[in-house]
């Protein structure tokens, strides 16, 4: 008969407790994160001064040595709670602005704690709590990248047939073109030709239009000119 040691259960249960969720205490300055500590279920976290070498150190002149003690932990019905306990400090430590008192210890449900506040330190601190299977919810949540739509047959057959349209009819637009030349005017070359060769083989002396033989108005009027004695 196998023995299993007492409290086994528990510790796999914490184990596994632990690895899911995670915790963080994370400082606001101004309304902007600056800085986080990690805090284990379970652990207790003394916070304090700047070099007081507390596991949470806060630089402000507000702060104690010894300020406080912070851990996250469950109840008895499984909910995550805060466990504080003001440890004597000079000005205080607050939750939800209310001042914890010295030396007693507060259990507050995780859910109904807003905010921290150490002292008279104007940063705001709050805990963070992610689940293990926060991660995988955040990768399906993550924008996917669009994909290019792809084209179906029909689409592609219909693009084709545009585009053969078009260049036919870049086609009919050139060849109109082409034919709208106004054709040449007056007798073509072979006409001329054979123009002149019938005036050739005929053997007549071709007249030259504007010659003196042609034109007896133009000499009779060069009669009339007076010539000098010596050109006569």
């Amino acid at each position: 008969m196998a023995v299993r040691e007492e409290g086994s259960d528990e510790e796999i249960l914490e184990e596994k407790d632990a690895s899911e969720v995670q915790c963080a205490l994370v400082e606001h300055v101004r309304g902007i994160r600056s800085r986080k500590w990690t805090m284990h279920l379970g652990n207790v976290y003394k916070v304090g001064r700047e070099g007081s070498a507390a596991d949470i150190e806060v630089d402000h002149p507000s702060m104690s040595r010894r300020q406080c003690s912070l851990a996250v932990t469950r109840s008895e019905a499984g909910d995550l709670v805060l466990v504080a306990m003001d440890q004597g400090s000079t000005n205080g430590t607050f939750i939800n602005k209310s001042r914890l008192e010295k030396g007693v210890g507060l259990t507050k449900p995780l859910a109904e704690v807003k905010h921290l506040v150490f002292g008279e330190c104007p940063n705001g601190y709050k805990i963070m709590v992610t689940q293990g299977q926060s991660k995988e919810r955040d990768r399906s949540r993550s924008p996917k990248q669009k994909q290019p739509k792809q084209e179906s047959w029909d689409d592609m057959a219909a693009s084709a047939l545009r585009m053969k349209e078009a260049t036919k009819k870049r086609a009919e637009e050139k060849d109109s073109t082409r034919h709208h030349f106004a054709p040449p005017t007056g007798p073509s070359r072979r006409e001329r030709r054979a123009a002149g060769a019938g005036a050739a083989g005929s053997g007549g002396s071709t007249k030259v239009p504007g010659g003196a033989g042609n034109n007896p108005t133009k000499a009779a009027k060069a009669s009339d000119i007076e010539w000098p004695e010596d050109w006569r």
